[in-house]
């Protein structure tokens, strides 16, 4: 015998044209989930959690109004946008978000350290040419972002290259990361 309680008995046109809503509202969030190693486009539309909450929007409208978001979950989830997007997210987070931007590039960052509008990853001076990237980065440490780690590989290429070279503040930093030798 079937219980009263189990049948759906909604009968208001209303109330199903609303549940109808919902349960596609959910299916379309879930199908526009970034999904790893997929292509999209300026007119695809995607979902991102933001502050906790999904977000859904087309893929332009992340790049032009919420950008720093959009990196973030390219890099959480690999997924990959056409070509000439990439190029839109990459100009609006250098022009509008310069900190967020340098972190996320680190050493891959364009630099011109001749002033001869010739630029050049920093990652190619770091590791090839690391004496002259040191004196040019030590006045210009704000253009590029590198972690502790790589600033004291850095420190530590260019004293055994260049003894001397290091600033007294780098060397100070680096005596205080040596380890006392026991006598």
């Amino acid at each position: 015998m079937t219980n009263k309680n189990d049948i759906n008995t909604v009968q208001d046109p209303d109330i199903l044209a609303a549940m109808e809503a919902s349960a596609e509202e959910e299916t379309v969030l879930t199908e526009s989930i970034p999904q790893p190693n997929e292509a999209y486009s300026h007119k695809d539309t995607i979902t991102l959690e933001v502050e906790g909450q999904p977000v859904t929007r087309r893929m332009n409208d992340w790049i032009r109004y919420d950008p720093v978001s959009l990196h973030i979950a390219m890099n959480k989830v690999p997924f990959v946008i056409a070509r000439d997007d990439f190029r839109i997210l990459m100009s609006t987070l250098r022009a509008n978000h310069i900190d967020y931007y340098r972190r996320a590039v680190g050493l891959d960052i364009l630099v011109d350290i001749n002033g001869n509008a010739q630029q050049v990853a920093a990652r190619c001076l770091y590791n090839y040419e690391p004496a002259k990237f040191y004196k040019w980065w030590s006045h210009n440490e704000e253009k590029v972002y590198m972690t502790s780690t790589e600033k004291i590989k850095l420190f530590l290429k260019v004293e055994s290259l260049k003894a001397g070279t290091l600033l007294k503040k780098h060397v100070e930093m680096m005596n205080r990361l040596r380890v006392p030798s026991k006598k």
